[in-house]
């Protein structure tokens, strides 16, 4: 077990952050004066919010169907801004990444700047200390992410590695986390071997919760259209616009 520092740990990402896109100021859609999201999503979603023994949410809104747009931010924004919640968050569709458009951007690309940007977020919530259990938020654990031989032309860092440090932000931080994930079916699109590690890790952040004590990990999965790779491999509620 080490001693961990949370000023030390924002100094070991600092790298990590430059690569950090989680989407929100890229596809904000104009703010309403009354809520957009409909009836059915919102009250399913508040029971849901309360309840730890439902760690999944799936709700599918088409992003091009008028005020559906909008939904993701709004469950967004009740949690984080509204209920005070902790959160991490993540818009995978219809965006910039990194300035450009989405179709110049390669999968694994999109994929790791969604763990790049669960990182900077998660860090974010730490305590100013911990003791790091699992071995994983130490600097030489940050060095070795490096893998610019690999990548050209790439962000040059490992996925599995980001996702062992990603775990270990969520086991040794806040009590309760909520992850907010849209779109990111999309990003994965056309690569079955990045879709397998995705699906894996939601699978994760879903069934590792009773085994991790006090823990409520919640993931709100809003997609474009029904995810059931996904939802067959880590159950949940869902719900449609």
């Amino acid at each position: 077990m080490v001693r961990g520092y949370k000023e030390d740990l924002l100094f070991y990402i600092r790298d990590i952050d430059r690569y950090a896109d989680d989407g929100e100021d890229t596809r904000n859609p104009p703010r309403a004066l009354h809520y957009l999201t409909p009836g059915n999503i919102l009250e399913p979603f508040e029971e849901w919010v309360y309840d730890p023994t439902r760690p999944i949410l799936y709700v599918e809104a088409p992003i091009d169907n008028g005020d559906s747009v909008a939904i993701p931010h709004e469950l967004l924004e009740e949690l984080r801004d509204r209920k005070g919640l902790h959160c991490t968050w993540f818009f995978g569709r219809a965006r910039l990444y990194f300035g450009r458009d989405e179709n110049r951007i390669n999968p694994k690309t999109k994929f790791l700047a969604f763990l790049c940007s669960m990182i900077v977020q998660l860090a974010a919530l730490m305590p100013d200390t911990y003791d790091d259990v699992t071995g994983a938020l130490t600097e030489a654990r940050f060095d070795d992410l490096d893998e610019m031989g690999a990548n050209m032309g790439a962000i040059p860092y490992s996925i599995p590695k980001l996702i062992e440090i990603v775990k270990a932000l969520a086991l040794l931080g806040p009590t309760e986390v909520f992850f907010v994930f849209e779109g990111c079916d999309c990003i994965v699109q056309g690569d079955q071997d990045l879709a397998r590690q995705l699906v894996n890790f939601l699978g994760y952040l879903a069934t590792a919760q009773p085994q991790v004590s006090g823990k409520v990990w919640k993931t709100l999965w809003i997609a474009s259209r029904p995810s059931m790779p996904i939802q067959n491999s880590s159950g949940g509620d869902s719900i449609a616009v």
